[in-house]
């Protein structure tokens, strides 16, 4: 009974959602469906009219216009039948494009109010993309919902024909529909299961994939010799999902074989109980006939309902899954406090730990950052400073340890925030969209500024290389599409912080910007980049190479997502602590000045 209600409220809700999306096609499917429905007992009884007609008229009991009749009207059905069926297809299909559309929609506007630390947990994931991959499955539920109402109106109209004639066609015919809907009931969830077993292996699949035909990729599989080795990897993957499957196709097919001899013999004895009835002379032979037309037509009809069944109890499942989706916590951005600018960014006393780890990423870090300071976070890798960066720019949300304009940043419009501050992170994107956009992307509303766009693109250095390119701001970039030209990873950073630069937020917080780049330009760069911000500008910088750090006002070392020393360049090298170290080691990079390096000392 619980697992009836279950479904129920799947198929309700599931019901909901397509009739919120596309009324019209779906009335007009019903329509469609229920006159469908009306046309297999119209058309056997058109047949046993046929029949008997021809049969009088053989032995002059009868006129061949009732033959003509009969037959003409069974020609009509048949057609109307092929008609409506091709009819309802088209709009079965237009109904799951809307939906599709639609429900997409859904899905990104709840991702786009989620924590974003929820997208890097696997479940969270692993739940996203049974959704993403099976929308067309919650249609399919309300589709399936419709067939199995026609099909039902089909089976009790065709069973009331029967049981006119003798009604031990109705238990006999129940013997055969029984065992069958057991069957799908108890696959349709032992399908899902497993599809809910297999989404990790599906995900594990597709990035293996990608690894062999992305050139991103490919390039160092290819030089490393190791295809041999990810094609095993991936064969792995695809054999423990196909195993999985043809098991469980195999033991429901041995069931639906047993399911099969049952219906068979359901079929034999009620052709036999015909034969009978027609020897007895109960029925004509156009009755016969109808009677073994009928039987036939209900086993394929239970076939499709048991299939409808089946369909709807899988997909309850992942209703089940949409919902827990949909009401997954949200970011409040109802009554959160808007702001136009930043004047001031404070960190207290902020400690962070990411969800199911018992180890502190950060701990007890307290920044200021008032407008126009300049301030350089160093460190060694897994020191804590990127995850510092998605603290301090609202990806990771904390309690009480960092305000904006001394508001808390739990308590701020995030979209507000986002809109005055630039980010550039050390994974940036690359769009294979045009220069133009490329840039532009940083700023929507002022994409088609084109002077904005290549001053943003001068200040990196990269506008001598975009209008070399044959359409120059127009022209693609990367090698993915058509007419595209590939970068080198230090144009591609340029690209990205040229981006940021175009934004111009009143933080600019860059994530080791110029990692692609060789010293001599990282040092170039950065110092234009210092030199040229607005005055009221923030630049908040992080990096593990430290030839830049000397024109910030302020540096912070991190250590073990502490901070360990603050200060200026000066400072901290006469403290002679954590960055005076790592400051040793790196200066031999930059002091060379007979190969053209820039002298730091």
């Amino acid at each position: 009974m619980r697992m009836l209600k279950t479904i129920l409220k799947s198929y309700i809700y599931a019901n909901q959602l397509t009739w919120k999306f596309c009324k019209k096609q779906l009335i007009i499917l019903v329509v469609i469906k229920l006159l469908l429905a009306t046309l297999p007992v119209s058309l056997i009884w058109c047949t046993e009219r046929l029949i008997n007609n021809v049969n009088n008229f053989i032995n002059d009991r009868g006129h061949i216009s009732g033959v003509l009749f009969y037959f003409v009207l069974e020609v009509l059905i048949t057609l109307l039948t092929f008609f409506l069926q091709k009819v309802s297809l088209i709009v079965e299909q237009k109904m799951i494009d809307i939906f599709k559309l639609d429900f997409k929609k859904i899905l990104f506007r709840k991702q786009r109010v989620l924590p974003f630390e929820m997208f890097e947990d696997h479940d969270f994931q692993n739940n996203l993309n049974r959704i993403n991959s099976n929308d067309i499955k919650i249609i399919k539920m309300t589709t399936s919902g419709i067939d199995f109402s026609s099909n039902f109106i089909s089976l009790i109209g065709i069973l009331f024909y029967l049981i006119t004639i003798s009604w031990w066609f109705g238990p006999l015919l129940l013997v055969g529909m029984i065992p069958l809907i057991i069957v799908q009931f108890k696959f349709g969830r032992k399908k899902y299961e497993l599809f809910k077993f297999l989404t990790p292996f599906g995900r594990k699949e597709h990035y293996i994939e990608e690894l062999l035909k992305n050139p991103k990729s490919l390039h160092e599989v290819r030089l490393n010799l190791i295809e041999d080795y990810i094609i095993k990897k991936w064969v792995g993957s695809y054999q423990t999902s196909a195993l999985k499957n043809l098991k469980i196709l195999i033991s429901q097919s041995k069931w639906l074989m047993i399911t099969q001899m049952i219906q068979m013999i359901v079929y034999m004895v009620s052709g036999l109980f015909a034969i009978i009835l027609i020897v007895r002379g109960v029925v004509l032979v156009g009755s016969f006939v109808a009677i073994l037309q009928s039987i036939q037509k209900i086993q394929g009809i239970l076939n499709t309902l048991t299939n409808s069944l089946s369909e709807i109890y899988e997909s309850s499942f992942l209703i089940n899954d949409l919902k827990s989706f949909l009401n997954l916590k949200e970011i409040n951005i109802n009554s959160r406090k808007k702001i136009e600018n930043v004047i001031n960014l404070e960190v207290s006393g902020l400690t962070f730990k990411y969800p199911n780890s018992k180890q502190y990423a950060l701990k007890d870090i307290n920044i200021n950052i008032p407008q126009g300071k300049k301030i350089a976070i160093v460190g060694v890798n897994g020191s804590g400073k990127t995850t510092l960066l998605k603290c301090l720019t609202g990806l990771y949300l904390t309690d009480n340890f960092i305000k904006v304009n001394d508001i808390d940043i739990k308590e701020l419009d995030l979209e507000s925030y986002h809109k005055c501050i630039a980010v550039l992170s050390q994974d940036f994107n690359k769009y294979e969209f045009s220069a133009k956009e490329n840039i532009g992307l940083g700023r929507i509303d002022k994409m088609n500024n084109y002077n904005l766009i290549k001053e943003a693109a001068i200040r990196t250095s990269i506008h001598s290389y975009i209008i070399g390119l044959p359409q120059q701001y127009k022209s693609s970039l990367g090698r993915l599409f058509e007419e595209g030209n590939e970068l080198s990873g230090g144009q591609w950073q340029k690209i990205a912080l040229s981006r940021s630069l175009f934004r111009d937020g009143d933080i600019l917080f860059l994530d080791e910007p110029t990692a692609s780049l060789d010293p001599n330009s990282e040092l170039q760069l950065i110092e234009s980049l210092f030199n040229n911000s607005r005055d009221t500008q923030s630049i908040v910088y992080i990096t593990h190479r430290l030839a830049a750090t000397k024109f910030a006002d302020e540096i912070i070392v991190l250590k073990e997502g502490e901070v360990i020393e603050k200060g200026n360049h000066e400072e901290l090298i006469q403290l002679e602590g954590e960055y005076f170290t790592l400051y040793e080691h790196q200066k031999q990079w930059y002091s060379d000045t007979s190969k053209g390096e820039v002298q730091l000392t």
